[in-house]
């Protein structure tokens, strides 16, 4: 009988430990076979957040929900306070960037994370769209593809 795989992946991690974000990371694209496209982009961005949870807000929880056949990564941050949750909600004006750290992780992470979802109950979740190919990606697949094809029409041609 087959073992029925994890369909999610829990993890409470110290705010300050980046290497522990990395862990996760790492742990969540060798469970869920993730294209390796997004590991940045997820990476960077729940490093930026994670940065921002104020140093009195002991232990969060770091939920990733990923469903076969899904095209969605989703990860789940909890407890974030609500003066955090007002702060990753406000439009950051480019030419604030620059001058404010915390402009700088928020712009950051609104430019990496596909979906930001704010809840009432202290929970932050950054949906990333992971099914999409990047066009690089897209452009060799279809030039192999039609290599593959062309060899196959030459063969039965010459074979007939």
């Amino acid at each position: 009988m087959a073992t029925k795989k994890k369909e999610f992946l829990v993890s409470t991690i110290d705010p300050k430990s980046i290497t522990q974000i990395e862990g996760f990371v790492d742990k969540l694209f060798s469970q869920f076979q993730i294209s390796e496209t997004y590991y940045g982009n997820i990476l960077m961005s729940l490093t930026e957040f994670i940065s921002l949870i104020p140093n009195y807000q002991e232990g969060i929880g770091v939920k990733l929900t990923y469903k076969p056949g899904n095209q969605q990564a989703k990860v789940k941050i909890q407890p974030v306070s609500d003066e955090l949750i007002v702060i990753l909600d406000r439009k950051i004006d480019l030419k604030n960037v620059l001058d404010n750290e915390e402009n700088k992780k928020i712009y950051i992470i609104k430019k990496l994370v596909d979906e930001i979802v704010l809840k009432s109950d202290n929970a932050v979740t950054f949906v990333f769209e992971v099914g999409a190919l990047h066009n690089e990606v897209f452009e060799d697949r279809r030039n192999k593809l039609q290599t593959f094809f062309r060899a196959k029409t030459t063969q039965k041609v010459r074979g007939n």
